[in-house]
């Protein structure tokens, strides 16, 4: 097997971190714009609702506290991801273990998504969307250099 020399092994390392970057900072300003559903009126959640097909938004406090507690969650998530993304050779630890972690999560939830009778098409998106910027994330971290 032929080794690339030091400077373009380096050049490698580089990019693919350059590319990790970006997508934890993408993704991370994408979960981040959740902040916007935690704070908007009611009646907007009671649309956005019936417009997704999801059908009446229930009437119980604790669906609304729900729903606004998991959008601040996602917020929150959002910002870690965007601290994550300014030294990605640093936190690769913890970088890795959220990614296995909302792998992990994300798996368990289409199962749950199918028992409390979810659409398949939200599951597939849902699940589909994550899986991929995980994989892709995984697979950068493997040519980024660490300390």
């Amino acid at each position: 097997m032929v080794e690339l020399p030091k400077v373009e092994a380096d050049y490698h390392s580089l990019k693919a971190e350059t590319y990790l970057r970006i997508l934890l900072c993408f993704c991370g300003i994408g979960c981040a714009l959740a902040v916007v559903p935690l704070f908007m009126p009611r009646s907007w959640i009671y649309s956005i609702h019936e417009w997704l097909g999801l059908g009446g938004f229930p009437s119980q406090p604790i669906a609304e506290y729900l729903a606004r507690f998991c959008s601040g969650l996602c917020a929150v998530y959002g910002g870690l991801l965007i601290q994550l993304s300014r030294d990605v050779r640093c936190y690769s630890g913890i970088i890795r273990y959220q990614t296995f972690a909302i792998m992990l999560l994300s798996l368990s939830l289409v199962f749950m998504g199918m028992f409390a009778g979810m659409p398949l098409f939200w599951l597939i998106i849902d699940a589909g969307s994550v899986w991929l910027v995980c994989t892709a994330s995984l697979w950068l971290q493997k040519y980024v250099k660490i300390y």
